[in-house]
Order: C-alpha cells, then structure tokens, then sequence
C-alpha cells in the first residue's frame, strides 16, 4: 500500500510539473493623442514564434476594453523567441523578440500607438557637410540633420519607405553625437546608411537634432561623392574649414566665405532637392602626402558656430559621449551583425570585417572609462 501512494504521489506532482511548463506573454497597448493617453480596444496583436530565426507560427488576439492582450499556453523552450506586434491601420508595429529563459511568464512594456502618416512630404530636412582636415590624405566628414515635422500627424516611416540617411561610402570610424543613441537609428549592414527608427512629432519644438562623424580616406586630388538620398531636402550647406577647395556639384551654388571663431568657413549650398535627387559632388584639388602642410582644425565650438550660422537653429549644447554608451552601442551592434550572418545576410567576410571594428569602439570606449577614472 505504501508503494502504490509513492508511487501515485509521484505520478501525481510529475502531472502537475508537466502543466506547468507552458508560458504567457502578456501586456497592453495605449492610444496618444495630444497629451493624453488611454487605454485602446480591439487592436489586432499578432505572436510568431521563431526557431533559430526561423518563422514556425503565428497567432492572434486583440486587446480587451482595458487595452490588455494575453498569449498562453506557450512553449518556453530555450531555442525559441516570440515577437509580438500591434496592427494599426494595417501597419505592425514590432517589440524586440523575447524568449522565456527559465521563467514562465512574460509581461512586454506597453505598445503606445498614435495617429501617424508614413508620407514624408511635410518634413523640413537640412543638413550640414563639414569637412576637417588633418592628415594630408585623410578628412573627417561631420553630418548633422534638423528634421522638423512641419504637417499635424506625427511621422512614422512604418509601413513604407525607411527613413535612410546616406554616409559616404568607405568611411569608416563612425562617431554618433549629440541627438543620437542606439535606440534612435541603425547601422544597416551591405548599405551605406543610417536608419532612423523613432517617430518624429509635429512642431518646431519637436525638431529632431542629429549629429554624427566618420573619417575618410583618399588618394586623389579629386572625390567624387554621392549620398543617394531618397528623400526631400530644403537645403543642404557642405562647408570647408579653412580650406578653399573647390566643389562642383548639380544644384550647389559657392556663397561668401565666412569668419566664425577665427576661421574661415568656405560654404557650398543647394536645394530644395527632390527625393528623386541623389546629393552627388566633387571635391576637388585635395592635397596628398608628401604636399607640404598639414591643418587641424578643433570640431566641437566651430561646428555648433556653423550650425547656428546656417541653420538659424537653437541647438541644445553638445555633451561629450559616454563610454559606457559607446560600449553598449557596440555590444547591440556585435550582437546584431551575427545575427544578420546567421540568417544569411551578411557574409562571413563581411561580417568579420564589421565585427572587428565595433569590437576596436567596445576596446576604445573600455580604455577611455579606465583613462578618466581617477586614481584613489
């Protein structure tokens, strides 16, 4: 008798272990418009389940008159990840994908949705080229952006063309500055872009700043450029600091040169361009090495002088990047490129290659935290 209760509790707890290994993703989505925010009903949630990158089901639900969503009876299992996204006006909006990792249950952080156009035409987009010089047969190129959402819906480029801006292609050493952070755009590997992922509200007063640098390489006295936008620009300022080159390019008209801060500003401008208008220029008469002279020019105060020269913008103050920031943009962007590797869009070459300079960001932040620290 006592075996047969042993045996019985067993298979008992055994069952109830066995209904336990299912989970649940759960959470809510919100509507904002203005400055309030509600709960929004009836919104379609969309589940996929991923193995090994691989999409193997979907599922759907929408959310209850308190906003809530709930997926149950789950597989946790450890070499599965679950993406989830809201549907709104037939666009879905995504949250990052999730795995159980020794738990049961999952609660997302809220899907806030809004009233939103993908359709660019009411953007204001200027930029800025400024180009440093320094070694005779390398340059800096400094690109800021002030995008101003100038309609009444906020701007999402969710559900049509991306919002890509374009870098020069063999740059390399990519610097974010002040406006941006890794939540705020994405190098896209096997292009030469920026993504930018973030909506952009209406107003001045949500004007978006981006600021950012690269380092390029020559070995001729001529460069030709070309940044393949494809989308509208009011005007796009490339300027030389101290540097009289000469720039030919469709649309860019030379102004007067410029004294800010005990420089000389040599100033191109243009635009409008269309979004069927690449920016395509040459720089032209660049020295090489073994020319005599060498220039360094300082970035910081010269470049926020040119960008409210140009621009007539209140820019918030530059602050100087975190290493800590550098070494978790780096550790997203090592982990992003071996996944795009996985699923076959990088190859090992490539992937290789990118994975050594992000690795060199994650070493140099590392060394400037140590430098910085002080002793004690």
């Amino acid at each position: 008798m006592k075996i047969f209760l042993t045996l019985f509790s067993i298979l008992f707890f055994a069952t109830l272990a066995n209904a336990d290994t299912t989970g649940v993703i759960h959470g809510k989505v919100l509507w904002k418009e203005g400055n309030k925010t509600t709960p929004k009903t009836g919104v379609t949630l969309q589940l996929t389940a991923y193995q090994n990158g691989k999409a193997q089901s979907a599922e759907r639900t929408k959310s209850n008159s308190r906003g809530e969503f709930r997926f149950s009876k789950l597989d946790p299992s450890s070499d599965l990840a679950y993406e989830i996204s809201a549907i709104h006006e037939g666009v879905p909006f995504k949250k990052p994908r999730v795995g159980f990792e020794n738990r049961s249950e999952i609660q997302l952080e809220d899907f806030v949705l809004y009233p939103f156009t993908n359709d660019p035409k009411n953007l204001e987009i200027q930029e800025i080229l400024l180009f440093e010089f320094g070694q005779t047969d390398i340059l800096k190129i400094n690109h800021s952006l002030v995008v101003t959402n100038n309609g009444k819906q906020t701007y999402d480029s969710h559900g049509a063309a991306p919002f890509d801006i374009p870098l020069a292609k063999g740059g390399f050493q990519l610097h974010f500055l002040s406006g941006v952070s890794q939540q705020s755009l994405d190098l896209i590997p096997n292009e030469t872009c920026l993504r930018l992922n973030r909506a952009i509200e209406p107003g001045e007063a949500n004007q978006l700043h981006l600021e950012f640098n690269y380092l390029y390489q020559y070995d001729a006295r001529n460069i030709e450029f070309d940044f393949p936008w494809k989308l509208p620009r009011s005007k796009t300022t490339i300027a030389l600091i101290d540097q009289d080159y000469d720039i030919e390019g469709p649309g860019l008209v030379q102004g007067e040169p410029k004294e800010q801060n005990g420089a000389t500003f040599y100033v191109y401008t243009g635009g409008p361009f269309t979004s069927e208008q690449p920016l395509q220029f040459t720089l032209e008469g660049l020295p090489l090495p073994g020319d005599e002279g060498k220039h360094a020019v300082q970035l910081g105060m010269l470049f926020l002088a040119l960008l409210g020269l140009f621009l007539l913008v209140k820019m918030r103050p530059k602050t100087p990047e975190k290493s800590q920031n550098r070494k978790t943009l780096a550790l997203k962007q090592l982990a992003a490129i071996h996944e795009y590797e996985k699923r076959g869009e990088l190859s090992s070459e490539e992937a290789r290659t990118r994975q050594s300079y992000w690795k060199n960001v994650w070493v140099d932040a590392e060394l400037s935290e140590e430098k910085d620290t002080p002793n004690t």
